[in-house]
């Protein structure tokens, strides 16, 4: 019975040893991880903002209207204004906020839609689906409220391609998705050229 004790003691003790030397391993490759990380990098302020162009300069609000002059007029007016809108509240980089229409701001982003044409370009045979081409020019006209013009633009060209099925509307202006993209892309043709 003593040699069971005395082997079973010897056993423990062999096995806190192995136990031991597992945990130093472990600790040791962890060590050796750890030496090879890349530095932790302390947090770098962000960059201000650029600055503001100097025909920007004093302006905090604009107002924006947005006209359609094509006969007949298939943009949605109201849709591209506010989108214009939240494109130039959304930058964020120029602390300059829009609104459509209303009360009047420090200038007024006036922009004014020209020639729209949607052209049909290529029929494609396999699923009959129809490539369309969506052209307009945009004037603008930035002024401030004492009638001062800060900046302008005159019959710039902005497109749109979109791929319709067979079955769509006989006004292809009509389908939502032209109309999505042909305003999204007026908003950004309209605000990268004043304010990014």
């Amino acid at each position: 019975m003593s040699q069971t004790a005395a082997s079973a003691r010897a056993y423990n003790s062999r096995m806190v040893k192995m136990k031991l030397l597992t945990v130093a391993a472990i600790l040791a490759i962890i060590a050796c991880g750890a030496c090879f990380l890349p530095p932790i990098m302390d947090r770098q302020p962000t960059a201000p903002p650029p600055p503001r162009p100097p025909k920007l300069t004093g302006i905090s609000t604009v107002r924006v209207f947005v006209i359609d002059n094509s006969i007949p007029a298939d943009i949605d007016t109201a849709a591209a204004a506010a989108e214009v809108v939240q494109s130039i509240n959304h930058s964020g980089s120029k602390a300059i906020t829009a609104h459509a229409g209303g009360e009047p701001g420090d200038a007024d982003l006036n922009i004014a839609i020209n020639n729209d044409a949607a052209t049909l370009f290529r029929v494609w045979p396999s699923d009959r689906t129809e490539s369309w081409s969506f052209t307009f020019n945009i004037s603008e006209l930035l002024i401030r409220t004492d009638g001062r013009t800060l900046w302008r633009r005159v019959d710039f060209p902005v497109g749109v391609t979109r791929v319709l099925l067979p079955n769509h509307a006989e006004d292809v202006w009509k389908e939502s998705d032209v109309m999505n993209d042909c305003v999204q892309s007026l908003s950004i043709k309209a605000t990268e050229g004043i304010f990014f």
